[in-house]
């Protein structure tokens, strides 16, 4: 339902409001301009995902924050002191969980990859559809047209499914939040369309709010703090107005009350790529602002770190204020595109701002953030990434490095830390020989400041590169389970053998086992079956079935494949199947094999049709090649002397008399 805006305050300051304090005030404070509460979601209407015509939106949306933010002159080295050419050699196993995500199901480039992690579900959304999965990789729903969350909400979006989604997992509060802005809209306004779900449930009730700004939001990101759902927006109106910072009210919109606001800070033209901070773990102490950093790229590339204090008794008195100016180990962003094979295609490399997520932890002596972002290393990309930590003298740069090993670009990386102070970092990898691909490393404790120690693992290698368009996803998500709190979740799109994919993995820095392969037990089957074989592995990086035979498996690289056997096959009668299974390092591997005899066809010949009086019997031989067991049959009433030999005797019954014939079956079986 649409409800009436009580207010909608609007403080217009000079010079952005800034005081004696350093500190901006709000230039809006506005209630949500609509709000309802949905059914259950596995309850709701589904949007079936499809091709969208979305040519009205070409000169509005085509990312206009790709040309933002740096110098594209900058030929500053990377700091040689920060660089990490090579991968760590500390091994953990591979992904517990690894398991394709949703495809391109609506026909769009990127797909701004997201996802989080809650004590029973995983929930991805990219443009513009979302799926939900348990956290054993199994898909519970989906995938639908993200429009389904917001069907039958009524307002000036008309129901379009314009993008750049978010969903989080508050783990303080046990729900989800899922966003996208709506800017195809009747009244030529914009919104920002906020869904808090009622439960944990992500499949159950959802209370959703729609939040009007007269300016374009684009890029929207979003975080989950104790007192505000926090986000950071690029502002464009004619052109690049500033960086928008804006803070929604939680505590109502958790309860489901329609009067929840927005304060709204902006816009701020020499800001770009900010992020605000998202928690980890335990919530911070009541009254810490948030943290909203990012690096002036096109600028002295100073970091900064920003603190909204949000006031929800009197919301014009809120405040945005620089807390801190860090100065990083030298870089530059400027990279010339990411590399693929064969094609001079080059992808979009989004290095003029911070990537998401800004995860916060809170340590009780002191409390962290991580962040990354994409720089040049001698003309291929690397990610640059930071520890900040604040012991309560305020934030430093705790330790920063460069991860760029080997030849190829490393790119679109996401970050987040466990309460055991493991370190887990995402990203694409592609370059001349590597399609776009998927993988991570990671950091213990106690490895050297700066160094990514723990040995680099693939995820899923590409299998083509990407043509026509450079457009590469926006962001990833590394995210932290909260029930373990030590395992990651990291989902990011990578190039399948046509067009992108999306992929879900999970894993921790637990020591790498030895993989185990078990090809099934012996089977038979009759020479015109297609056998499915009934394989299991752990802890496999990938796994290959073999045949001693002639015959083709059409999916010979998944645990349970689909084998057509070969005339050879038959011919012999059997044939060995053999599954092959490679661990996460180097010379792991395993293998087993399994029996699968094939069976020729049975044939049977119930002999010539015969003609006999009333009252005779007729006496039947029959005949059959390759079989086990036989059995006659009758269309009519008679019986037989017996059922399950070649040769018997029929006496016509009643009905046979009466019917003057009847038909008299023989089918042979293999066994």
């Amino acid at each position: 339902m649409r409800f009436s805006v009580p207010f909608a305050l609007f403080v217009l300051i000079a010079f952005w409001g800034h005081s004696q304090n350093n500190a901006f005030y709000p230039t809006q404070v506005s209630k949500a301009a609509y709000f309802d509460k949905t059914p259950a979601l596995i309850d709701m209407p589904v949007v079936e995902p499809g091709v969208r015509d979305r040519s009205w939106k070409d000169g509005l949306i085509e990312n206009k924050s790709l040309g933002m933010g740096f110098n594209k002159n900058d030929q500053t080295p990377v700091d040689p002191s920060t660089l990490q050419g090579f991968m760590g050699s500390r091994t953990a196993k591979g992904p517990v969980v690894n398991v394709p995500g949703t495809g391109n199901v609506n026909g769009v480039y990127p797909p701004d990859t997201d996802g989080d992690v809650g004590p029973d579900h995983y929930f991805q959304m990219i443009n513009l559809s979302f799926a939900i999965f348990d956290k054993e990789g199994n898909k519970l729903y989906g995938p639908v047209d993200n429009s389904t969350l917001w069907s039958g909400f009524p307002g000036p979006w008309s129901g379009t499914n314009d993008g750049d989604p978010i969903i989080l997992y508050d783990e303080m509060a046990g729900r989800w939040v899922a966003s996208q802005f709506a800017i195809y809209t009747s009244n030529n306004k914009y919104y920002e369309m906020i869904a808090v779900s009622e439960t944990g449930d992500p499949l159950g009730a959802w209370n959703r709010y729609a939040f009007e700004f007269s300016l374009f939001p684009d890029y929207p990101k979003l975080s989950v703090w104790p007192d505000g759902y926090y986000a950071t927006f690029h502002m464009f109106g004619s052109g690049f107005e500033g960086t928008g910072v804006a803070v929604f009210e939680r505590e109502k919109m958790l309860a489901g009350n329609p009067d929840a606001s927005m304060i709204y800070f902006g816009e701020y033209s020499n800001k770009f790529g900010f992020l605000p901070s998202d928690v980890d773990g335990d919530a911070p102490a009541a009254g810490t602002p948030n943290y909203v950093t990012g690096i002036n790229f096109d600028g002295n590339k100073n970091m900064e770190i920003w603190e909204l204090h949000a006031n929800w008794q009197n919301p014009n008195n809120s405040t945005f204020s620089l807390a801190k100016t860090l100065t990083p180990a030298s870089f530059n962003a400027n990279i010339n595109g990411i590399a693929q094979p064969g094609t001079s295609n080059k992808l979009d490399a989004i290095s003029s701002v911070l990537m998401f997520r800004l995860p916060f932890r809170d340590f009780g002596s002191y409390r962290a953030m991580v962040a990354n972002h994409t720089v040049n290393v001698s003309g291929r990309a690397g990610v640059r990434w930071y520890e900040l930590r604040d012991n309560g003298t305020g934030w430093t740069i705790y330790q920063q490095g460069t991860y760029a090993p080997g030849a190829e670009n490393r790119w679109m990386g996401s970050i987040a830390m466990a309460a055991n102070g493991n370190i887990a970092l995402g990203y694409s990898v592609s370059g001349s020989n590597v399609y776009p691909s998927i993988r991570y490393t990671g950091r213990t404790p106690n490895a050297p400041l700066g160094e990514m120690n723990l040995q680099e693992i693939e995820i899923i290698a590409g299998g083509s590169s990407q043509t026509g368009i450079n457009r590469w996803g926006d962001y990833s998500c590394m995210a932290v389970d909260p029930y373990t709190d030590t395992t990651f979740w990291f989902t990011t799109e990578y190039m399948k053998s046509a067009g992108w994919g999306t992929r879900i993995a999970s894993f921790d820095f637990s020591t790498i086992e030895q993989p185990t392969a078990y090809a099934g037990q012996d089977t038979a089957i009759c020479e015109n079956e297609l056998f499915i074989t009934q394989g299991n592995a752990t802890n496999y990086a990938s796994v290959l079935w073999e045949t001693s035979g002639d015959g083709v498996f059409q999916n010979a690289t998944s645990v349970n494949a689909k084998y057509l056997r070969g005339n050879q096959d038959i011919e012999n009668g059997s044939v060995t199947l053999t599954l092959n299974v490679t661990g996460y390092l180097p010379g792991q591997e395993a293998g087993d094999e399994m029996e699968l005899t094939i069976t020729k066809e049975a044939e049977a010949n119930a002999g010539p049709d015969q003609t006999i009086n009333e009252g005779e019997t007729a006496y039947l031989s029959g005949s059959a090649e390759n079989y086990v067991t036989v059995h006659w049959s009758s269309s009519g009433d008679g019986t037989f002397s017996g059922n399950n030999t070649l040769e018997t005797e029929y006496t016509p019954g009643i009905n046979d008399v009466a019917n003057g014939a009847a038909e008299l079956s023989l089918q042979a079986y293999p066994g």
